[in-house]
């Protein structure tokens, strides 16, 4: 049935050159247990408005004040687990990317974290130049304003400009529904092919809680230049990259190594970013399965 309603909005919505958001009835993503009830979710929360509690500070300091946009991205995460890791940072960063370069409408991101949130986060969300679009609900109020549900799937909301929800879920939990969010939002997904092609991945399967795995990834300079390795991000503390050296010659190999261990059960996803001297574009090395 779920699968029935994308297909029929994908054509929905290449027909309509201006999407309205009260015309969009939909949620796509995934749900590997099955219990979430998302025809119900899709009446529920579309074109309900999501409110913005008054008190909560931003990452990089300061308190958030709701600007007026087109169009607002919000997605909540409480304090289960190991937070940074299913925010997934890099992505966010990346996504925020292209709504800057190919986006016409004003898009604001905001990431709204929960009261216990820990300050290595907060860190790594300033070192990624996220200060701004991370909030900190230090009061608790955002999840009871909204009469959140429990799911994490649904906790992810494009709002239009009245702050009233056009999609439910996150981009990233679906290729689906990230192409959806594109299309509301107008941005042609043809044109960020390349950006993709940037992406490695590798899926380590079903691994046990506190197994430390690790995957190298073997790569060439294929570029008439020496490359050379400015820094090496990781989206979560549980996942390292390791290089076997930092300059590469032009035609000479080089190894990413990551490795990865954590206690958490249930599908993972994490991300190492190799960035690269003279502005060159990064890299994007996805590591992923599951810990049963």
């Amino acid at each position: 049935m779920i699968l029935h309603m994308l297909v029929q909005t994908m054509r929905f919505l290449k027909l309509m050159p201006i999407l309205p958001a009260s015309a969009m009835i939909l949620m796509a993503a995934s749900c590997s247990s099955g219990k979430t009830d998302y025809e119900s979710a899709i009446l529920e929360w579309t074109g309900r408005e999501i409110v913005f509690p008054d008190s909560m500070r931003l990452a990089g300091g300061g308190v958030f004040v709701k600007e007026p946009s087109d169009f607002t991205i919000v997605a909540y995460y409480d304090s289960e687990g190991c937070t940074g890791c299913r925010m997934r940072l890099p992505k966010w960063l990346d996504f925020i990317k292209i709504l800057e370069d190919y986006a016409e409408s004003d898009i604001k991101v905001y990431m709204l974290v929960a009261p216990e949130v820990k300050m290595d986060l907060i860190q790594t969300v300033n070192s990624l130049g996220l200060g701004e679009n991370v909030m900190v609900d230090s009061s608790g109020q955002f999840p009871s304003l909204n009469s959140m549900p429990e799911d994490p799937l649904l906790q992810t909301f494009l709002l239009d400009s009245d702050n009233k929800v056009v999609l439910v879920g996150n981009p990233f939990d679906s290729p689906v529904l990230e192409r959806l969010y594109l299309k509301a939002i107008g941005i042609d997904e043809d044109v960020i092919s390349d950006r993709r092609e940037t992406v490695a991945s590798y899926d380590f399967g079903k691994i046990r809680p506190g197994e430390s795995v690790s995957h190298t990834f073997r790569l060439t300079n294929d570029s008439d230049s020496t490359l050379r390795i400015k820094e090496v991000e990781s989206s979560c503390p549980c996942t390292e990259g390791h290089l076997s050296t930092r300059f590469i010659l032009p035609g000479k190999e080089y190894e990413l190594t990551v490795l990865f261990g954590d206690t958490v059960v249930g599908p993972f996803e994490r991300t190492v970013i190799l960035k690269f001297e003279n502005k060159l574009p990064e890299r994007q090395f996805v590591v992923s399965g599951e810990i049963k």
